[in-house]
């Protein structure tokens, strides 16, 4: 069988930040799409339809479609599905695992989008990732009640490396996305590893559990 994983990185990022993850997908048998997209210069829905809808569309020879995404990544396949995903696609998925997605949003994005500063550095996706009502990643919550296509395995991080956010956030963390908002209704399995936000693909345990879920359809608890 023809297996295809489609790696998707974060706000900020690069593929770079995925590389290591390709590889080790590849040494399992797929083929690898490392997706690269200007995170910081579109909002999310035209990063979605420039980038996401031909990267999928390219995976048409693929018998299954794995996806792993990385935060932002997380809501823009969330997007893509909802709104892009065709049927032929949507019946080749397999399994998906979130690190660190801001579902149900962010509250670094809610202080940051006052800064115009920070607004021109990150870009409009950013603002896109607040815990407002009316954001990306609620929206898309109240759309989602006949569930996924795919089985969807979230990794949550509770180990933060970056203080200067502590005052912002709420209960357990990675320094950028809370449990509780990484959580989304309809995931198949949910595990909390001591992991940060950033570097979260890195993590031998996390990798372990990525390749659990892949094989399994749940984690390793």
């Amino acid at each position: 069988m023809t297996k295809k994983a489609i790696l998707i990185h974060g706000l900020g990022r690069s593929a770079l930040a995925m590389r290591s993850l390709a590889t080790l997908l590849r040494a399992e048998g797929y083929q690898v799409s490392n997706l690269d997209y200007p995170s910081t210069r579109m909002g999310i829905p035209a990063l979605v339809e420039q980038y996401l809808i031909p990267v999928f569309s390219q995976a048409s020879d693929a018998q299954q479609i794995d996806v792993v995404t990385h935060s932002l990544g997380g809501i823009l396949f969330r997007y893509y599905l909802a709104n892009h995903a065709t049927e032929d696609v949507k019946s080749r998925m397999g399994r998906t695992v979130m690190l660190a997605p801001p579902n149900h949003g962010s509250h670094i994005p809610d202080h940051l989008k006052r800064w115009s500063v920070a607004r021109w550095i990150m870009g409009p996706a950013m603002g896109q990732l607040s815990s407002d009502v009316d954001s990306i990643p609620n929206q898309l919550a109240s759309r989602e009640t006949q569930g996924f296509p795919c089985d969807i395995g979230v990794i949550a991080g509770t180990r933060s490396y970056e203080p200067w956010f502590w005052a912002w956030m709420v209960g357990p963390n990675d320094g950028k996305v809370s449990v509780e908002s990484a959580r989304l209704r309809g995931m198949k399995d949910f595990i909390q590893l001591k992991v940060g936000h950033t570097y979260i693909m890195e993590s031998k345990v996390v990798r372990r559990q990525l390749l659990h879920f892949f094989q399994h359809g749940k984690f390793n608890h």
